[in-house]
């Protein structure tokens, strides 16, 4: 009976280990994920303050030279979400974040692909217009929401 009990303690002991190390490297692994999308959006953020700030300077300048202006920025800002996109690609999820973090890259490409019709406007009522559009607010939103999402999701 001894034996019984000193072999049962021996599996309670190596279950209890194995699964402590699962937890840690879960906690881990969210924490490497959190800090990863956090830098990704930081990044992002940075590129929206230059974005504005160069829009800024564009509506001073007359047409046609202020419609390039704007389009420079707005390829430039495209390019940061680009990059924002990738950067949430490469990061290894938590399967309990992976829809959210699918979400965001998702809401990164379409960012990207709005702003980048934006930078290719003919001509300034073209971009009037898309730039004034509910699915262009509508996609640079989503980019925000479903950070929002990720970061709920990681943090439990």
């Amino acid at each position: 009976m001894t034996v019984v009990f000193i072999i049962l303690g021996a599996i309670a002991f190596v279950v209890n280990r194995s699964t402590t190390f699962s937890f840690n490297f879960n906690t881990i692994e969210t924490s490497i994920a959190r800090d990863g999308a956090n830098s990704a959006y930081s990044s992002l953020a940075t590129a929206t303050n230059t974005f504005k700030a160069q829009t800024q300077s564009c509506t001073a300048q007359s047409n046609p030279s202020g419609l390039k202006c704007l389009e420079q920025a707005d390829s430039a800002w495209a390019s940061a979400f680009q990059t924002y996109e990738s950067a949430l690609s490469v990061i290894v999820y938590p399967s309990s974040a992976q829809f959210e973090a699918d979400a965001a890259e998702s809401a990164a490409r379409q960012a990207s692909a709005t702003v980048t019709a934006l930078a290719n406007s003919p001509d300034i009522q073209a971009y009037t217009t898309i730039s004034q559009s509910q699915g262009f607010q509508s996609a640079l939103n989503n980019v925000d929401t479903t950070y929002n999402d990720l970061n709920r999701a990681l943090n439990g």
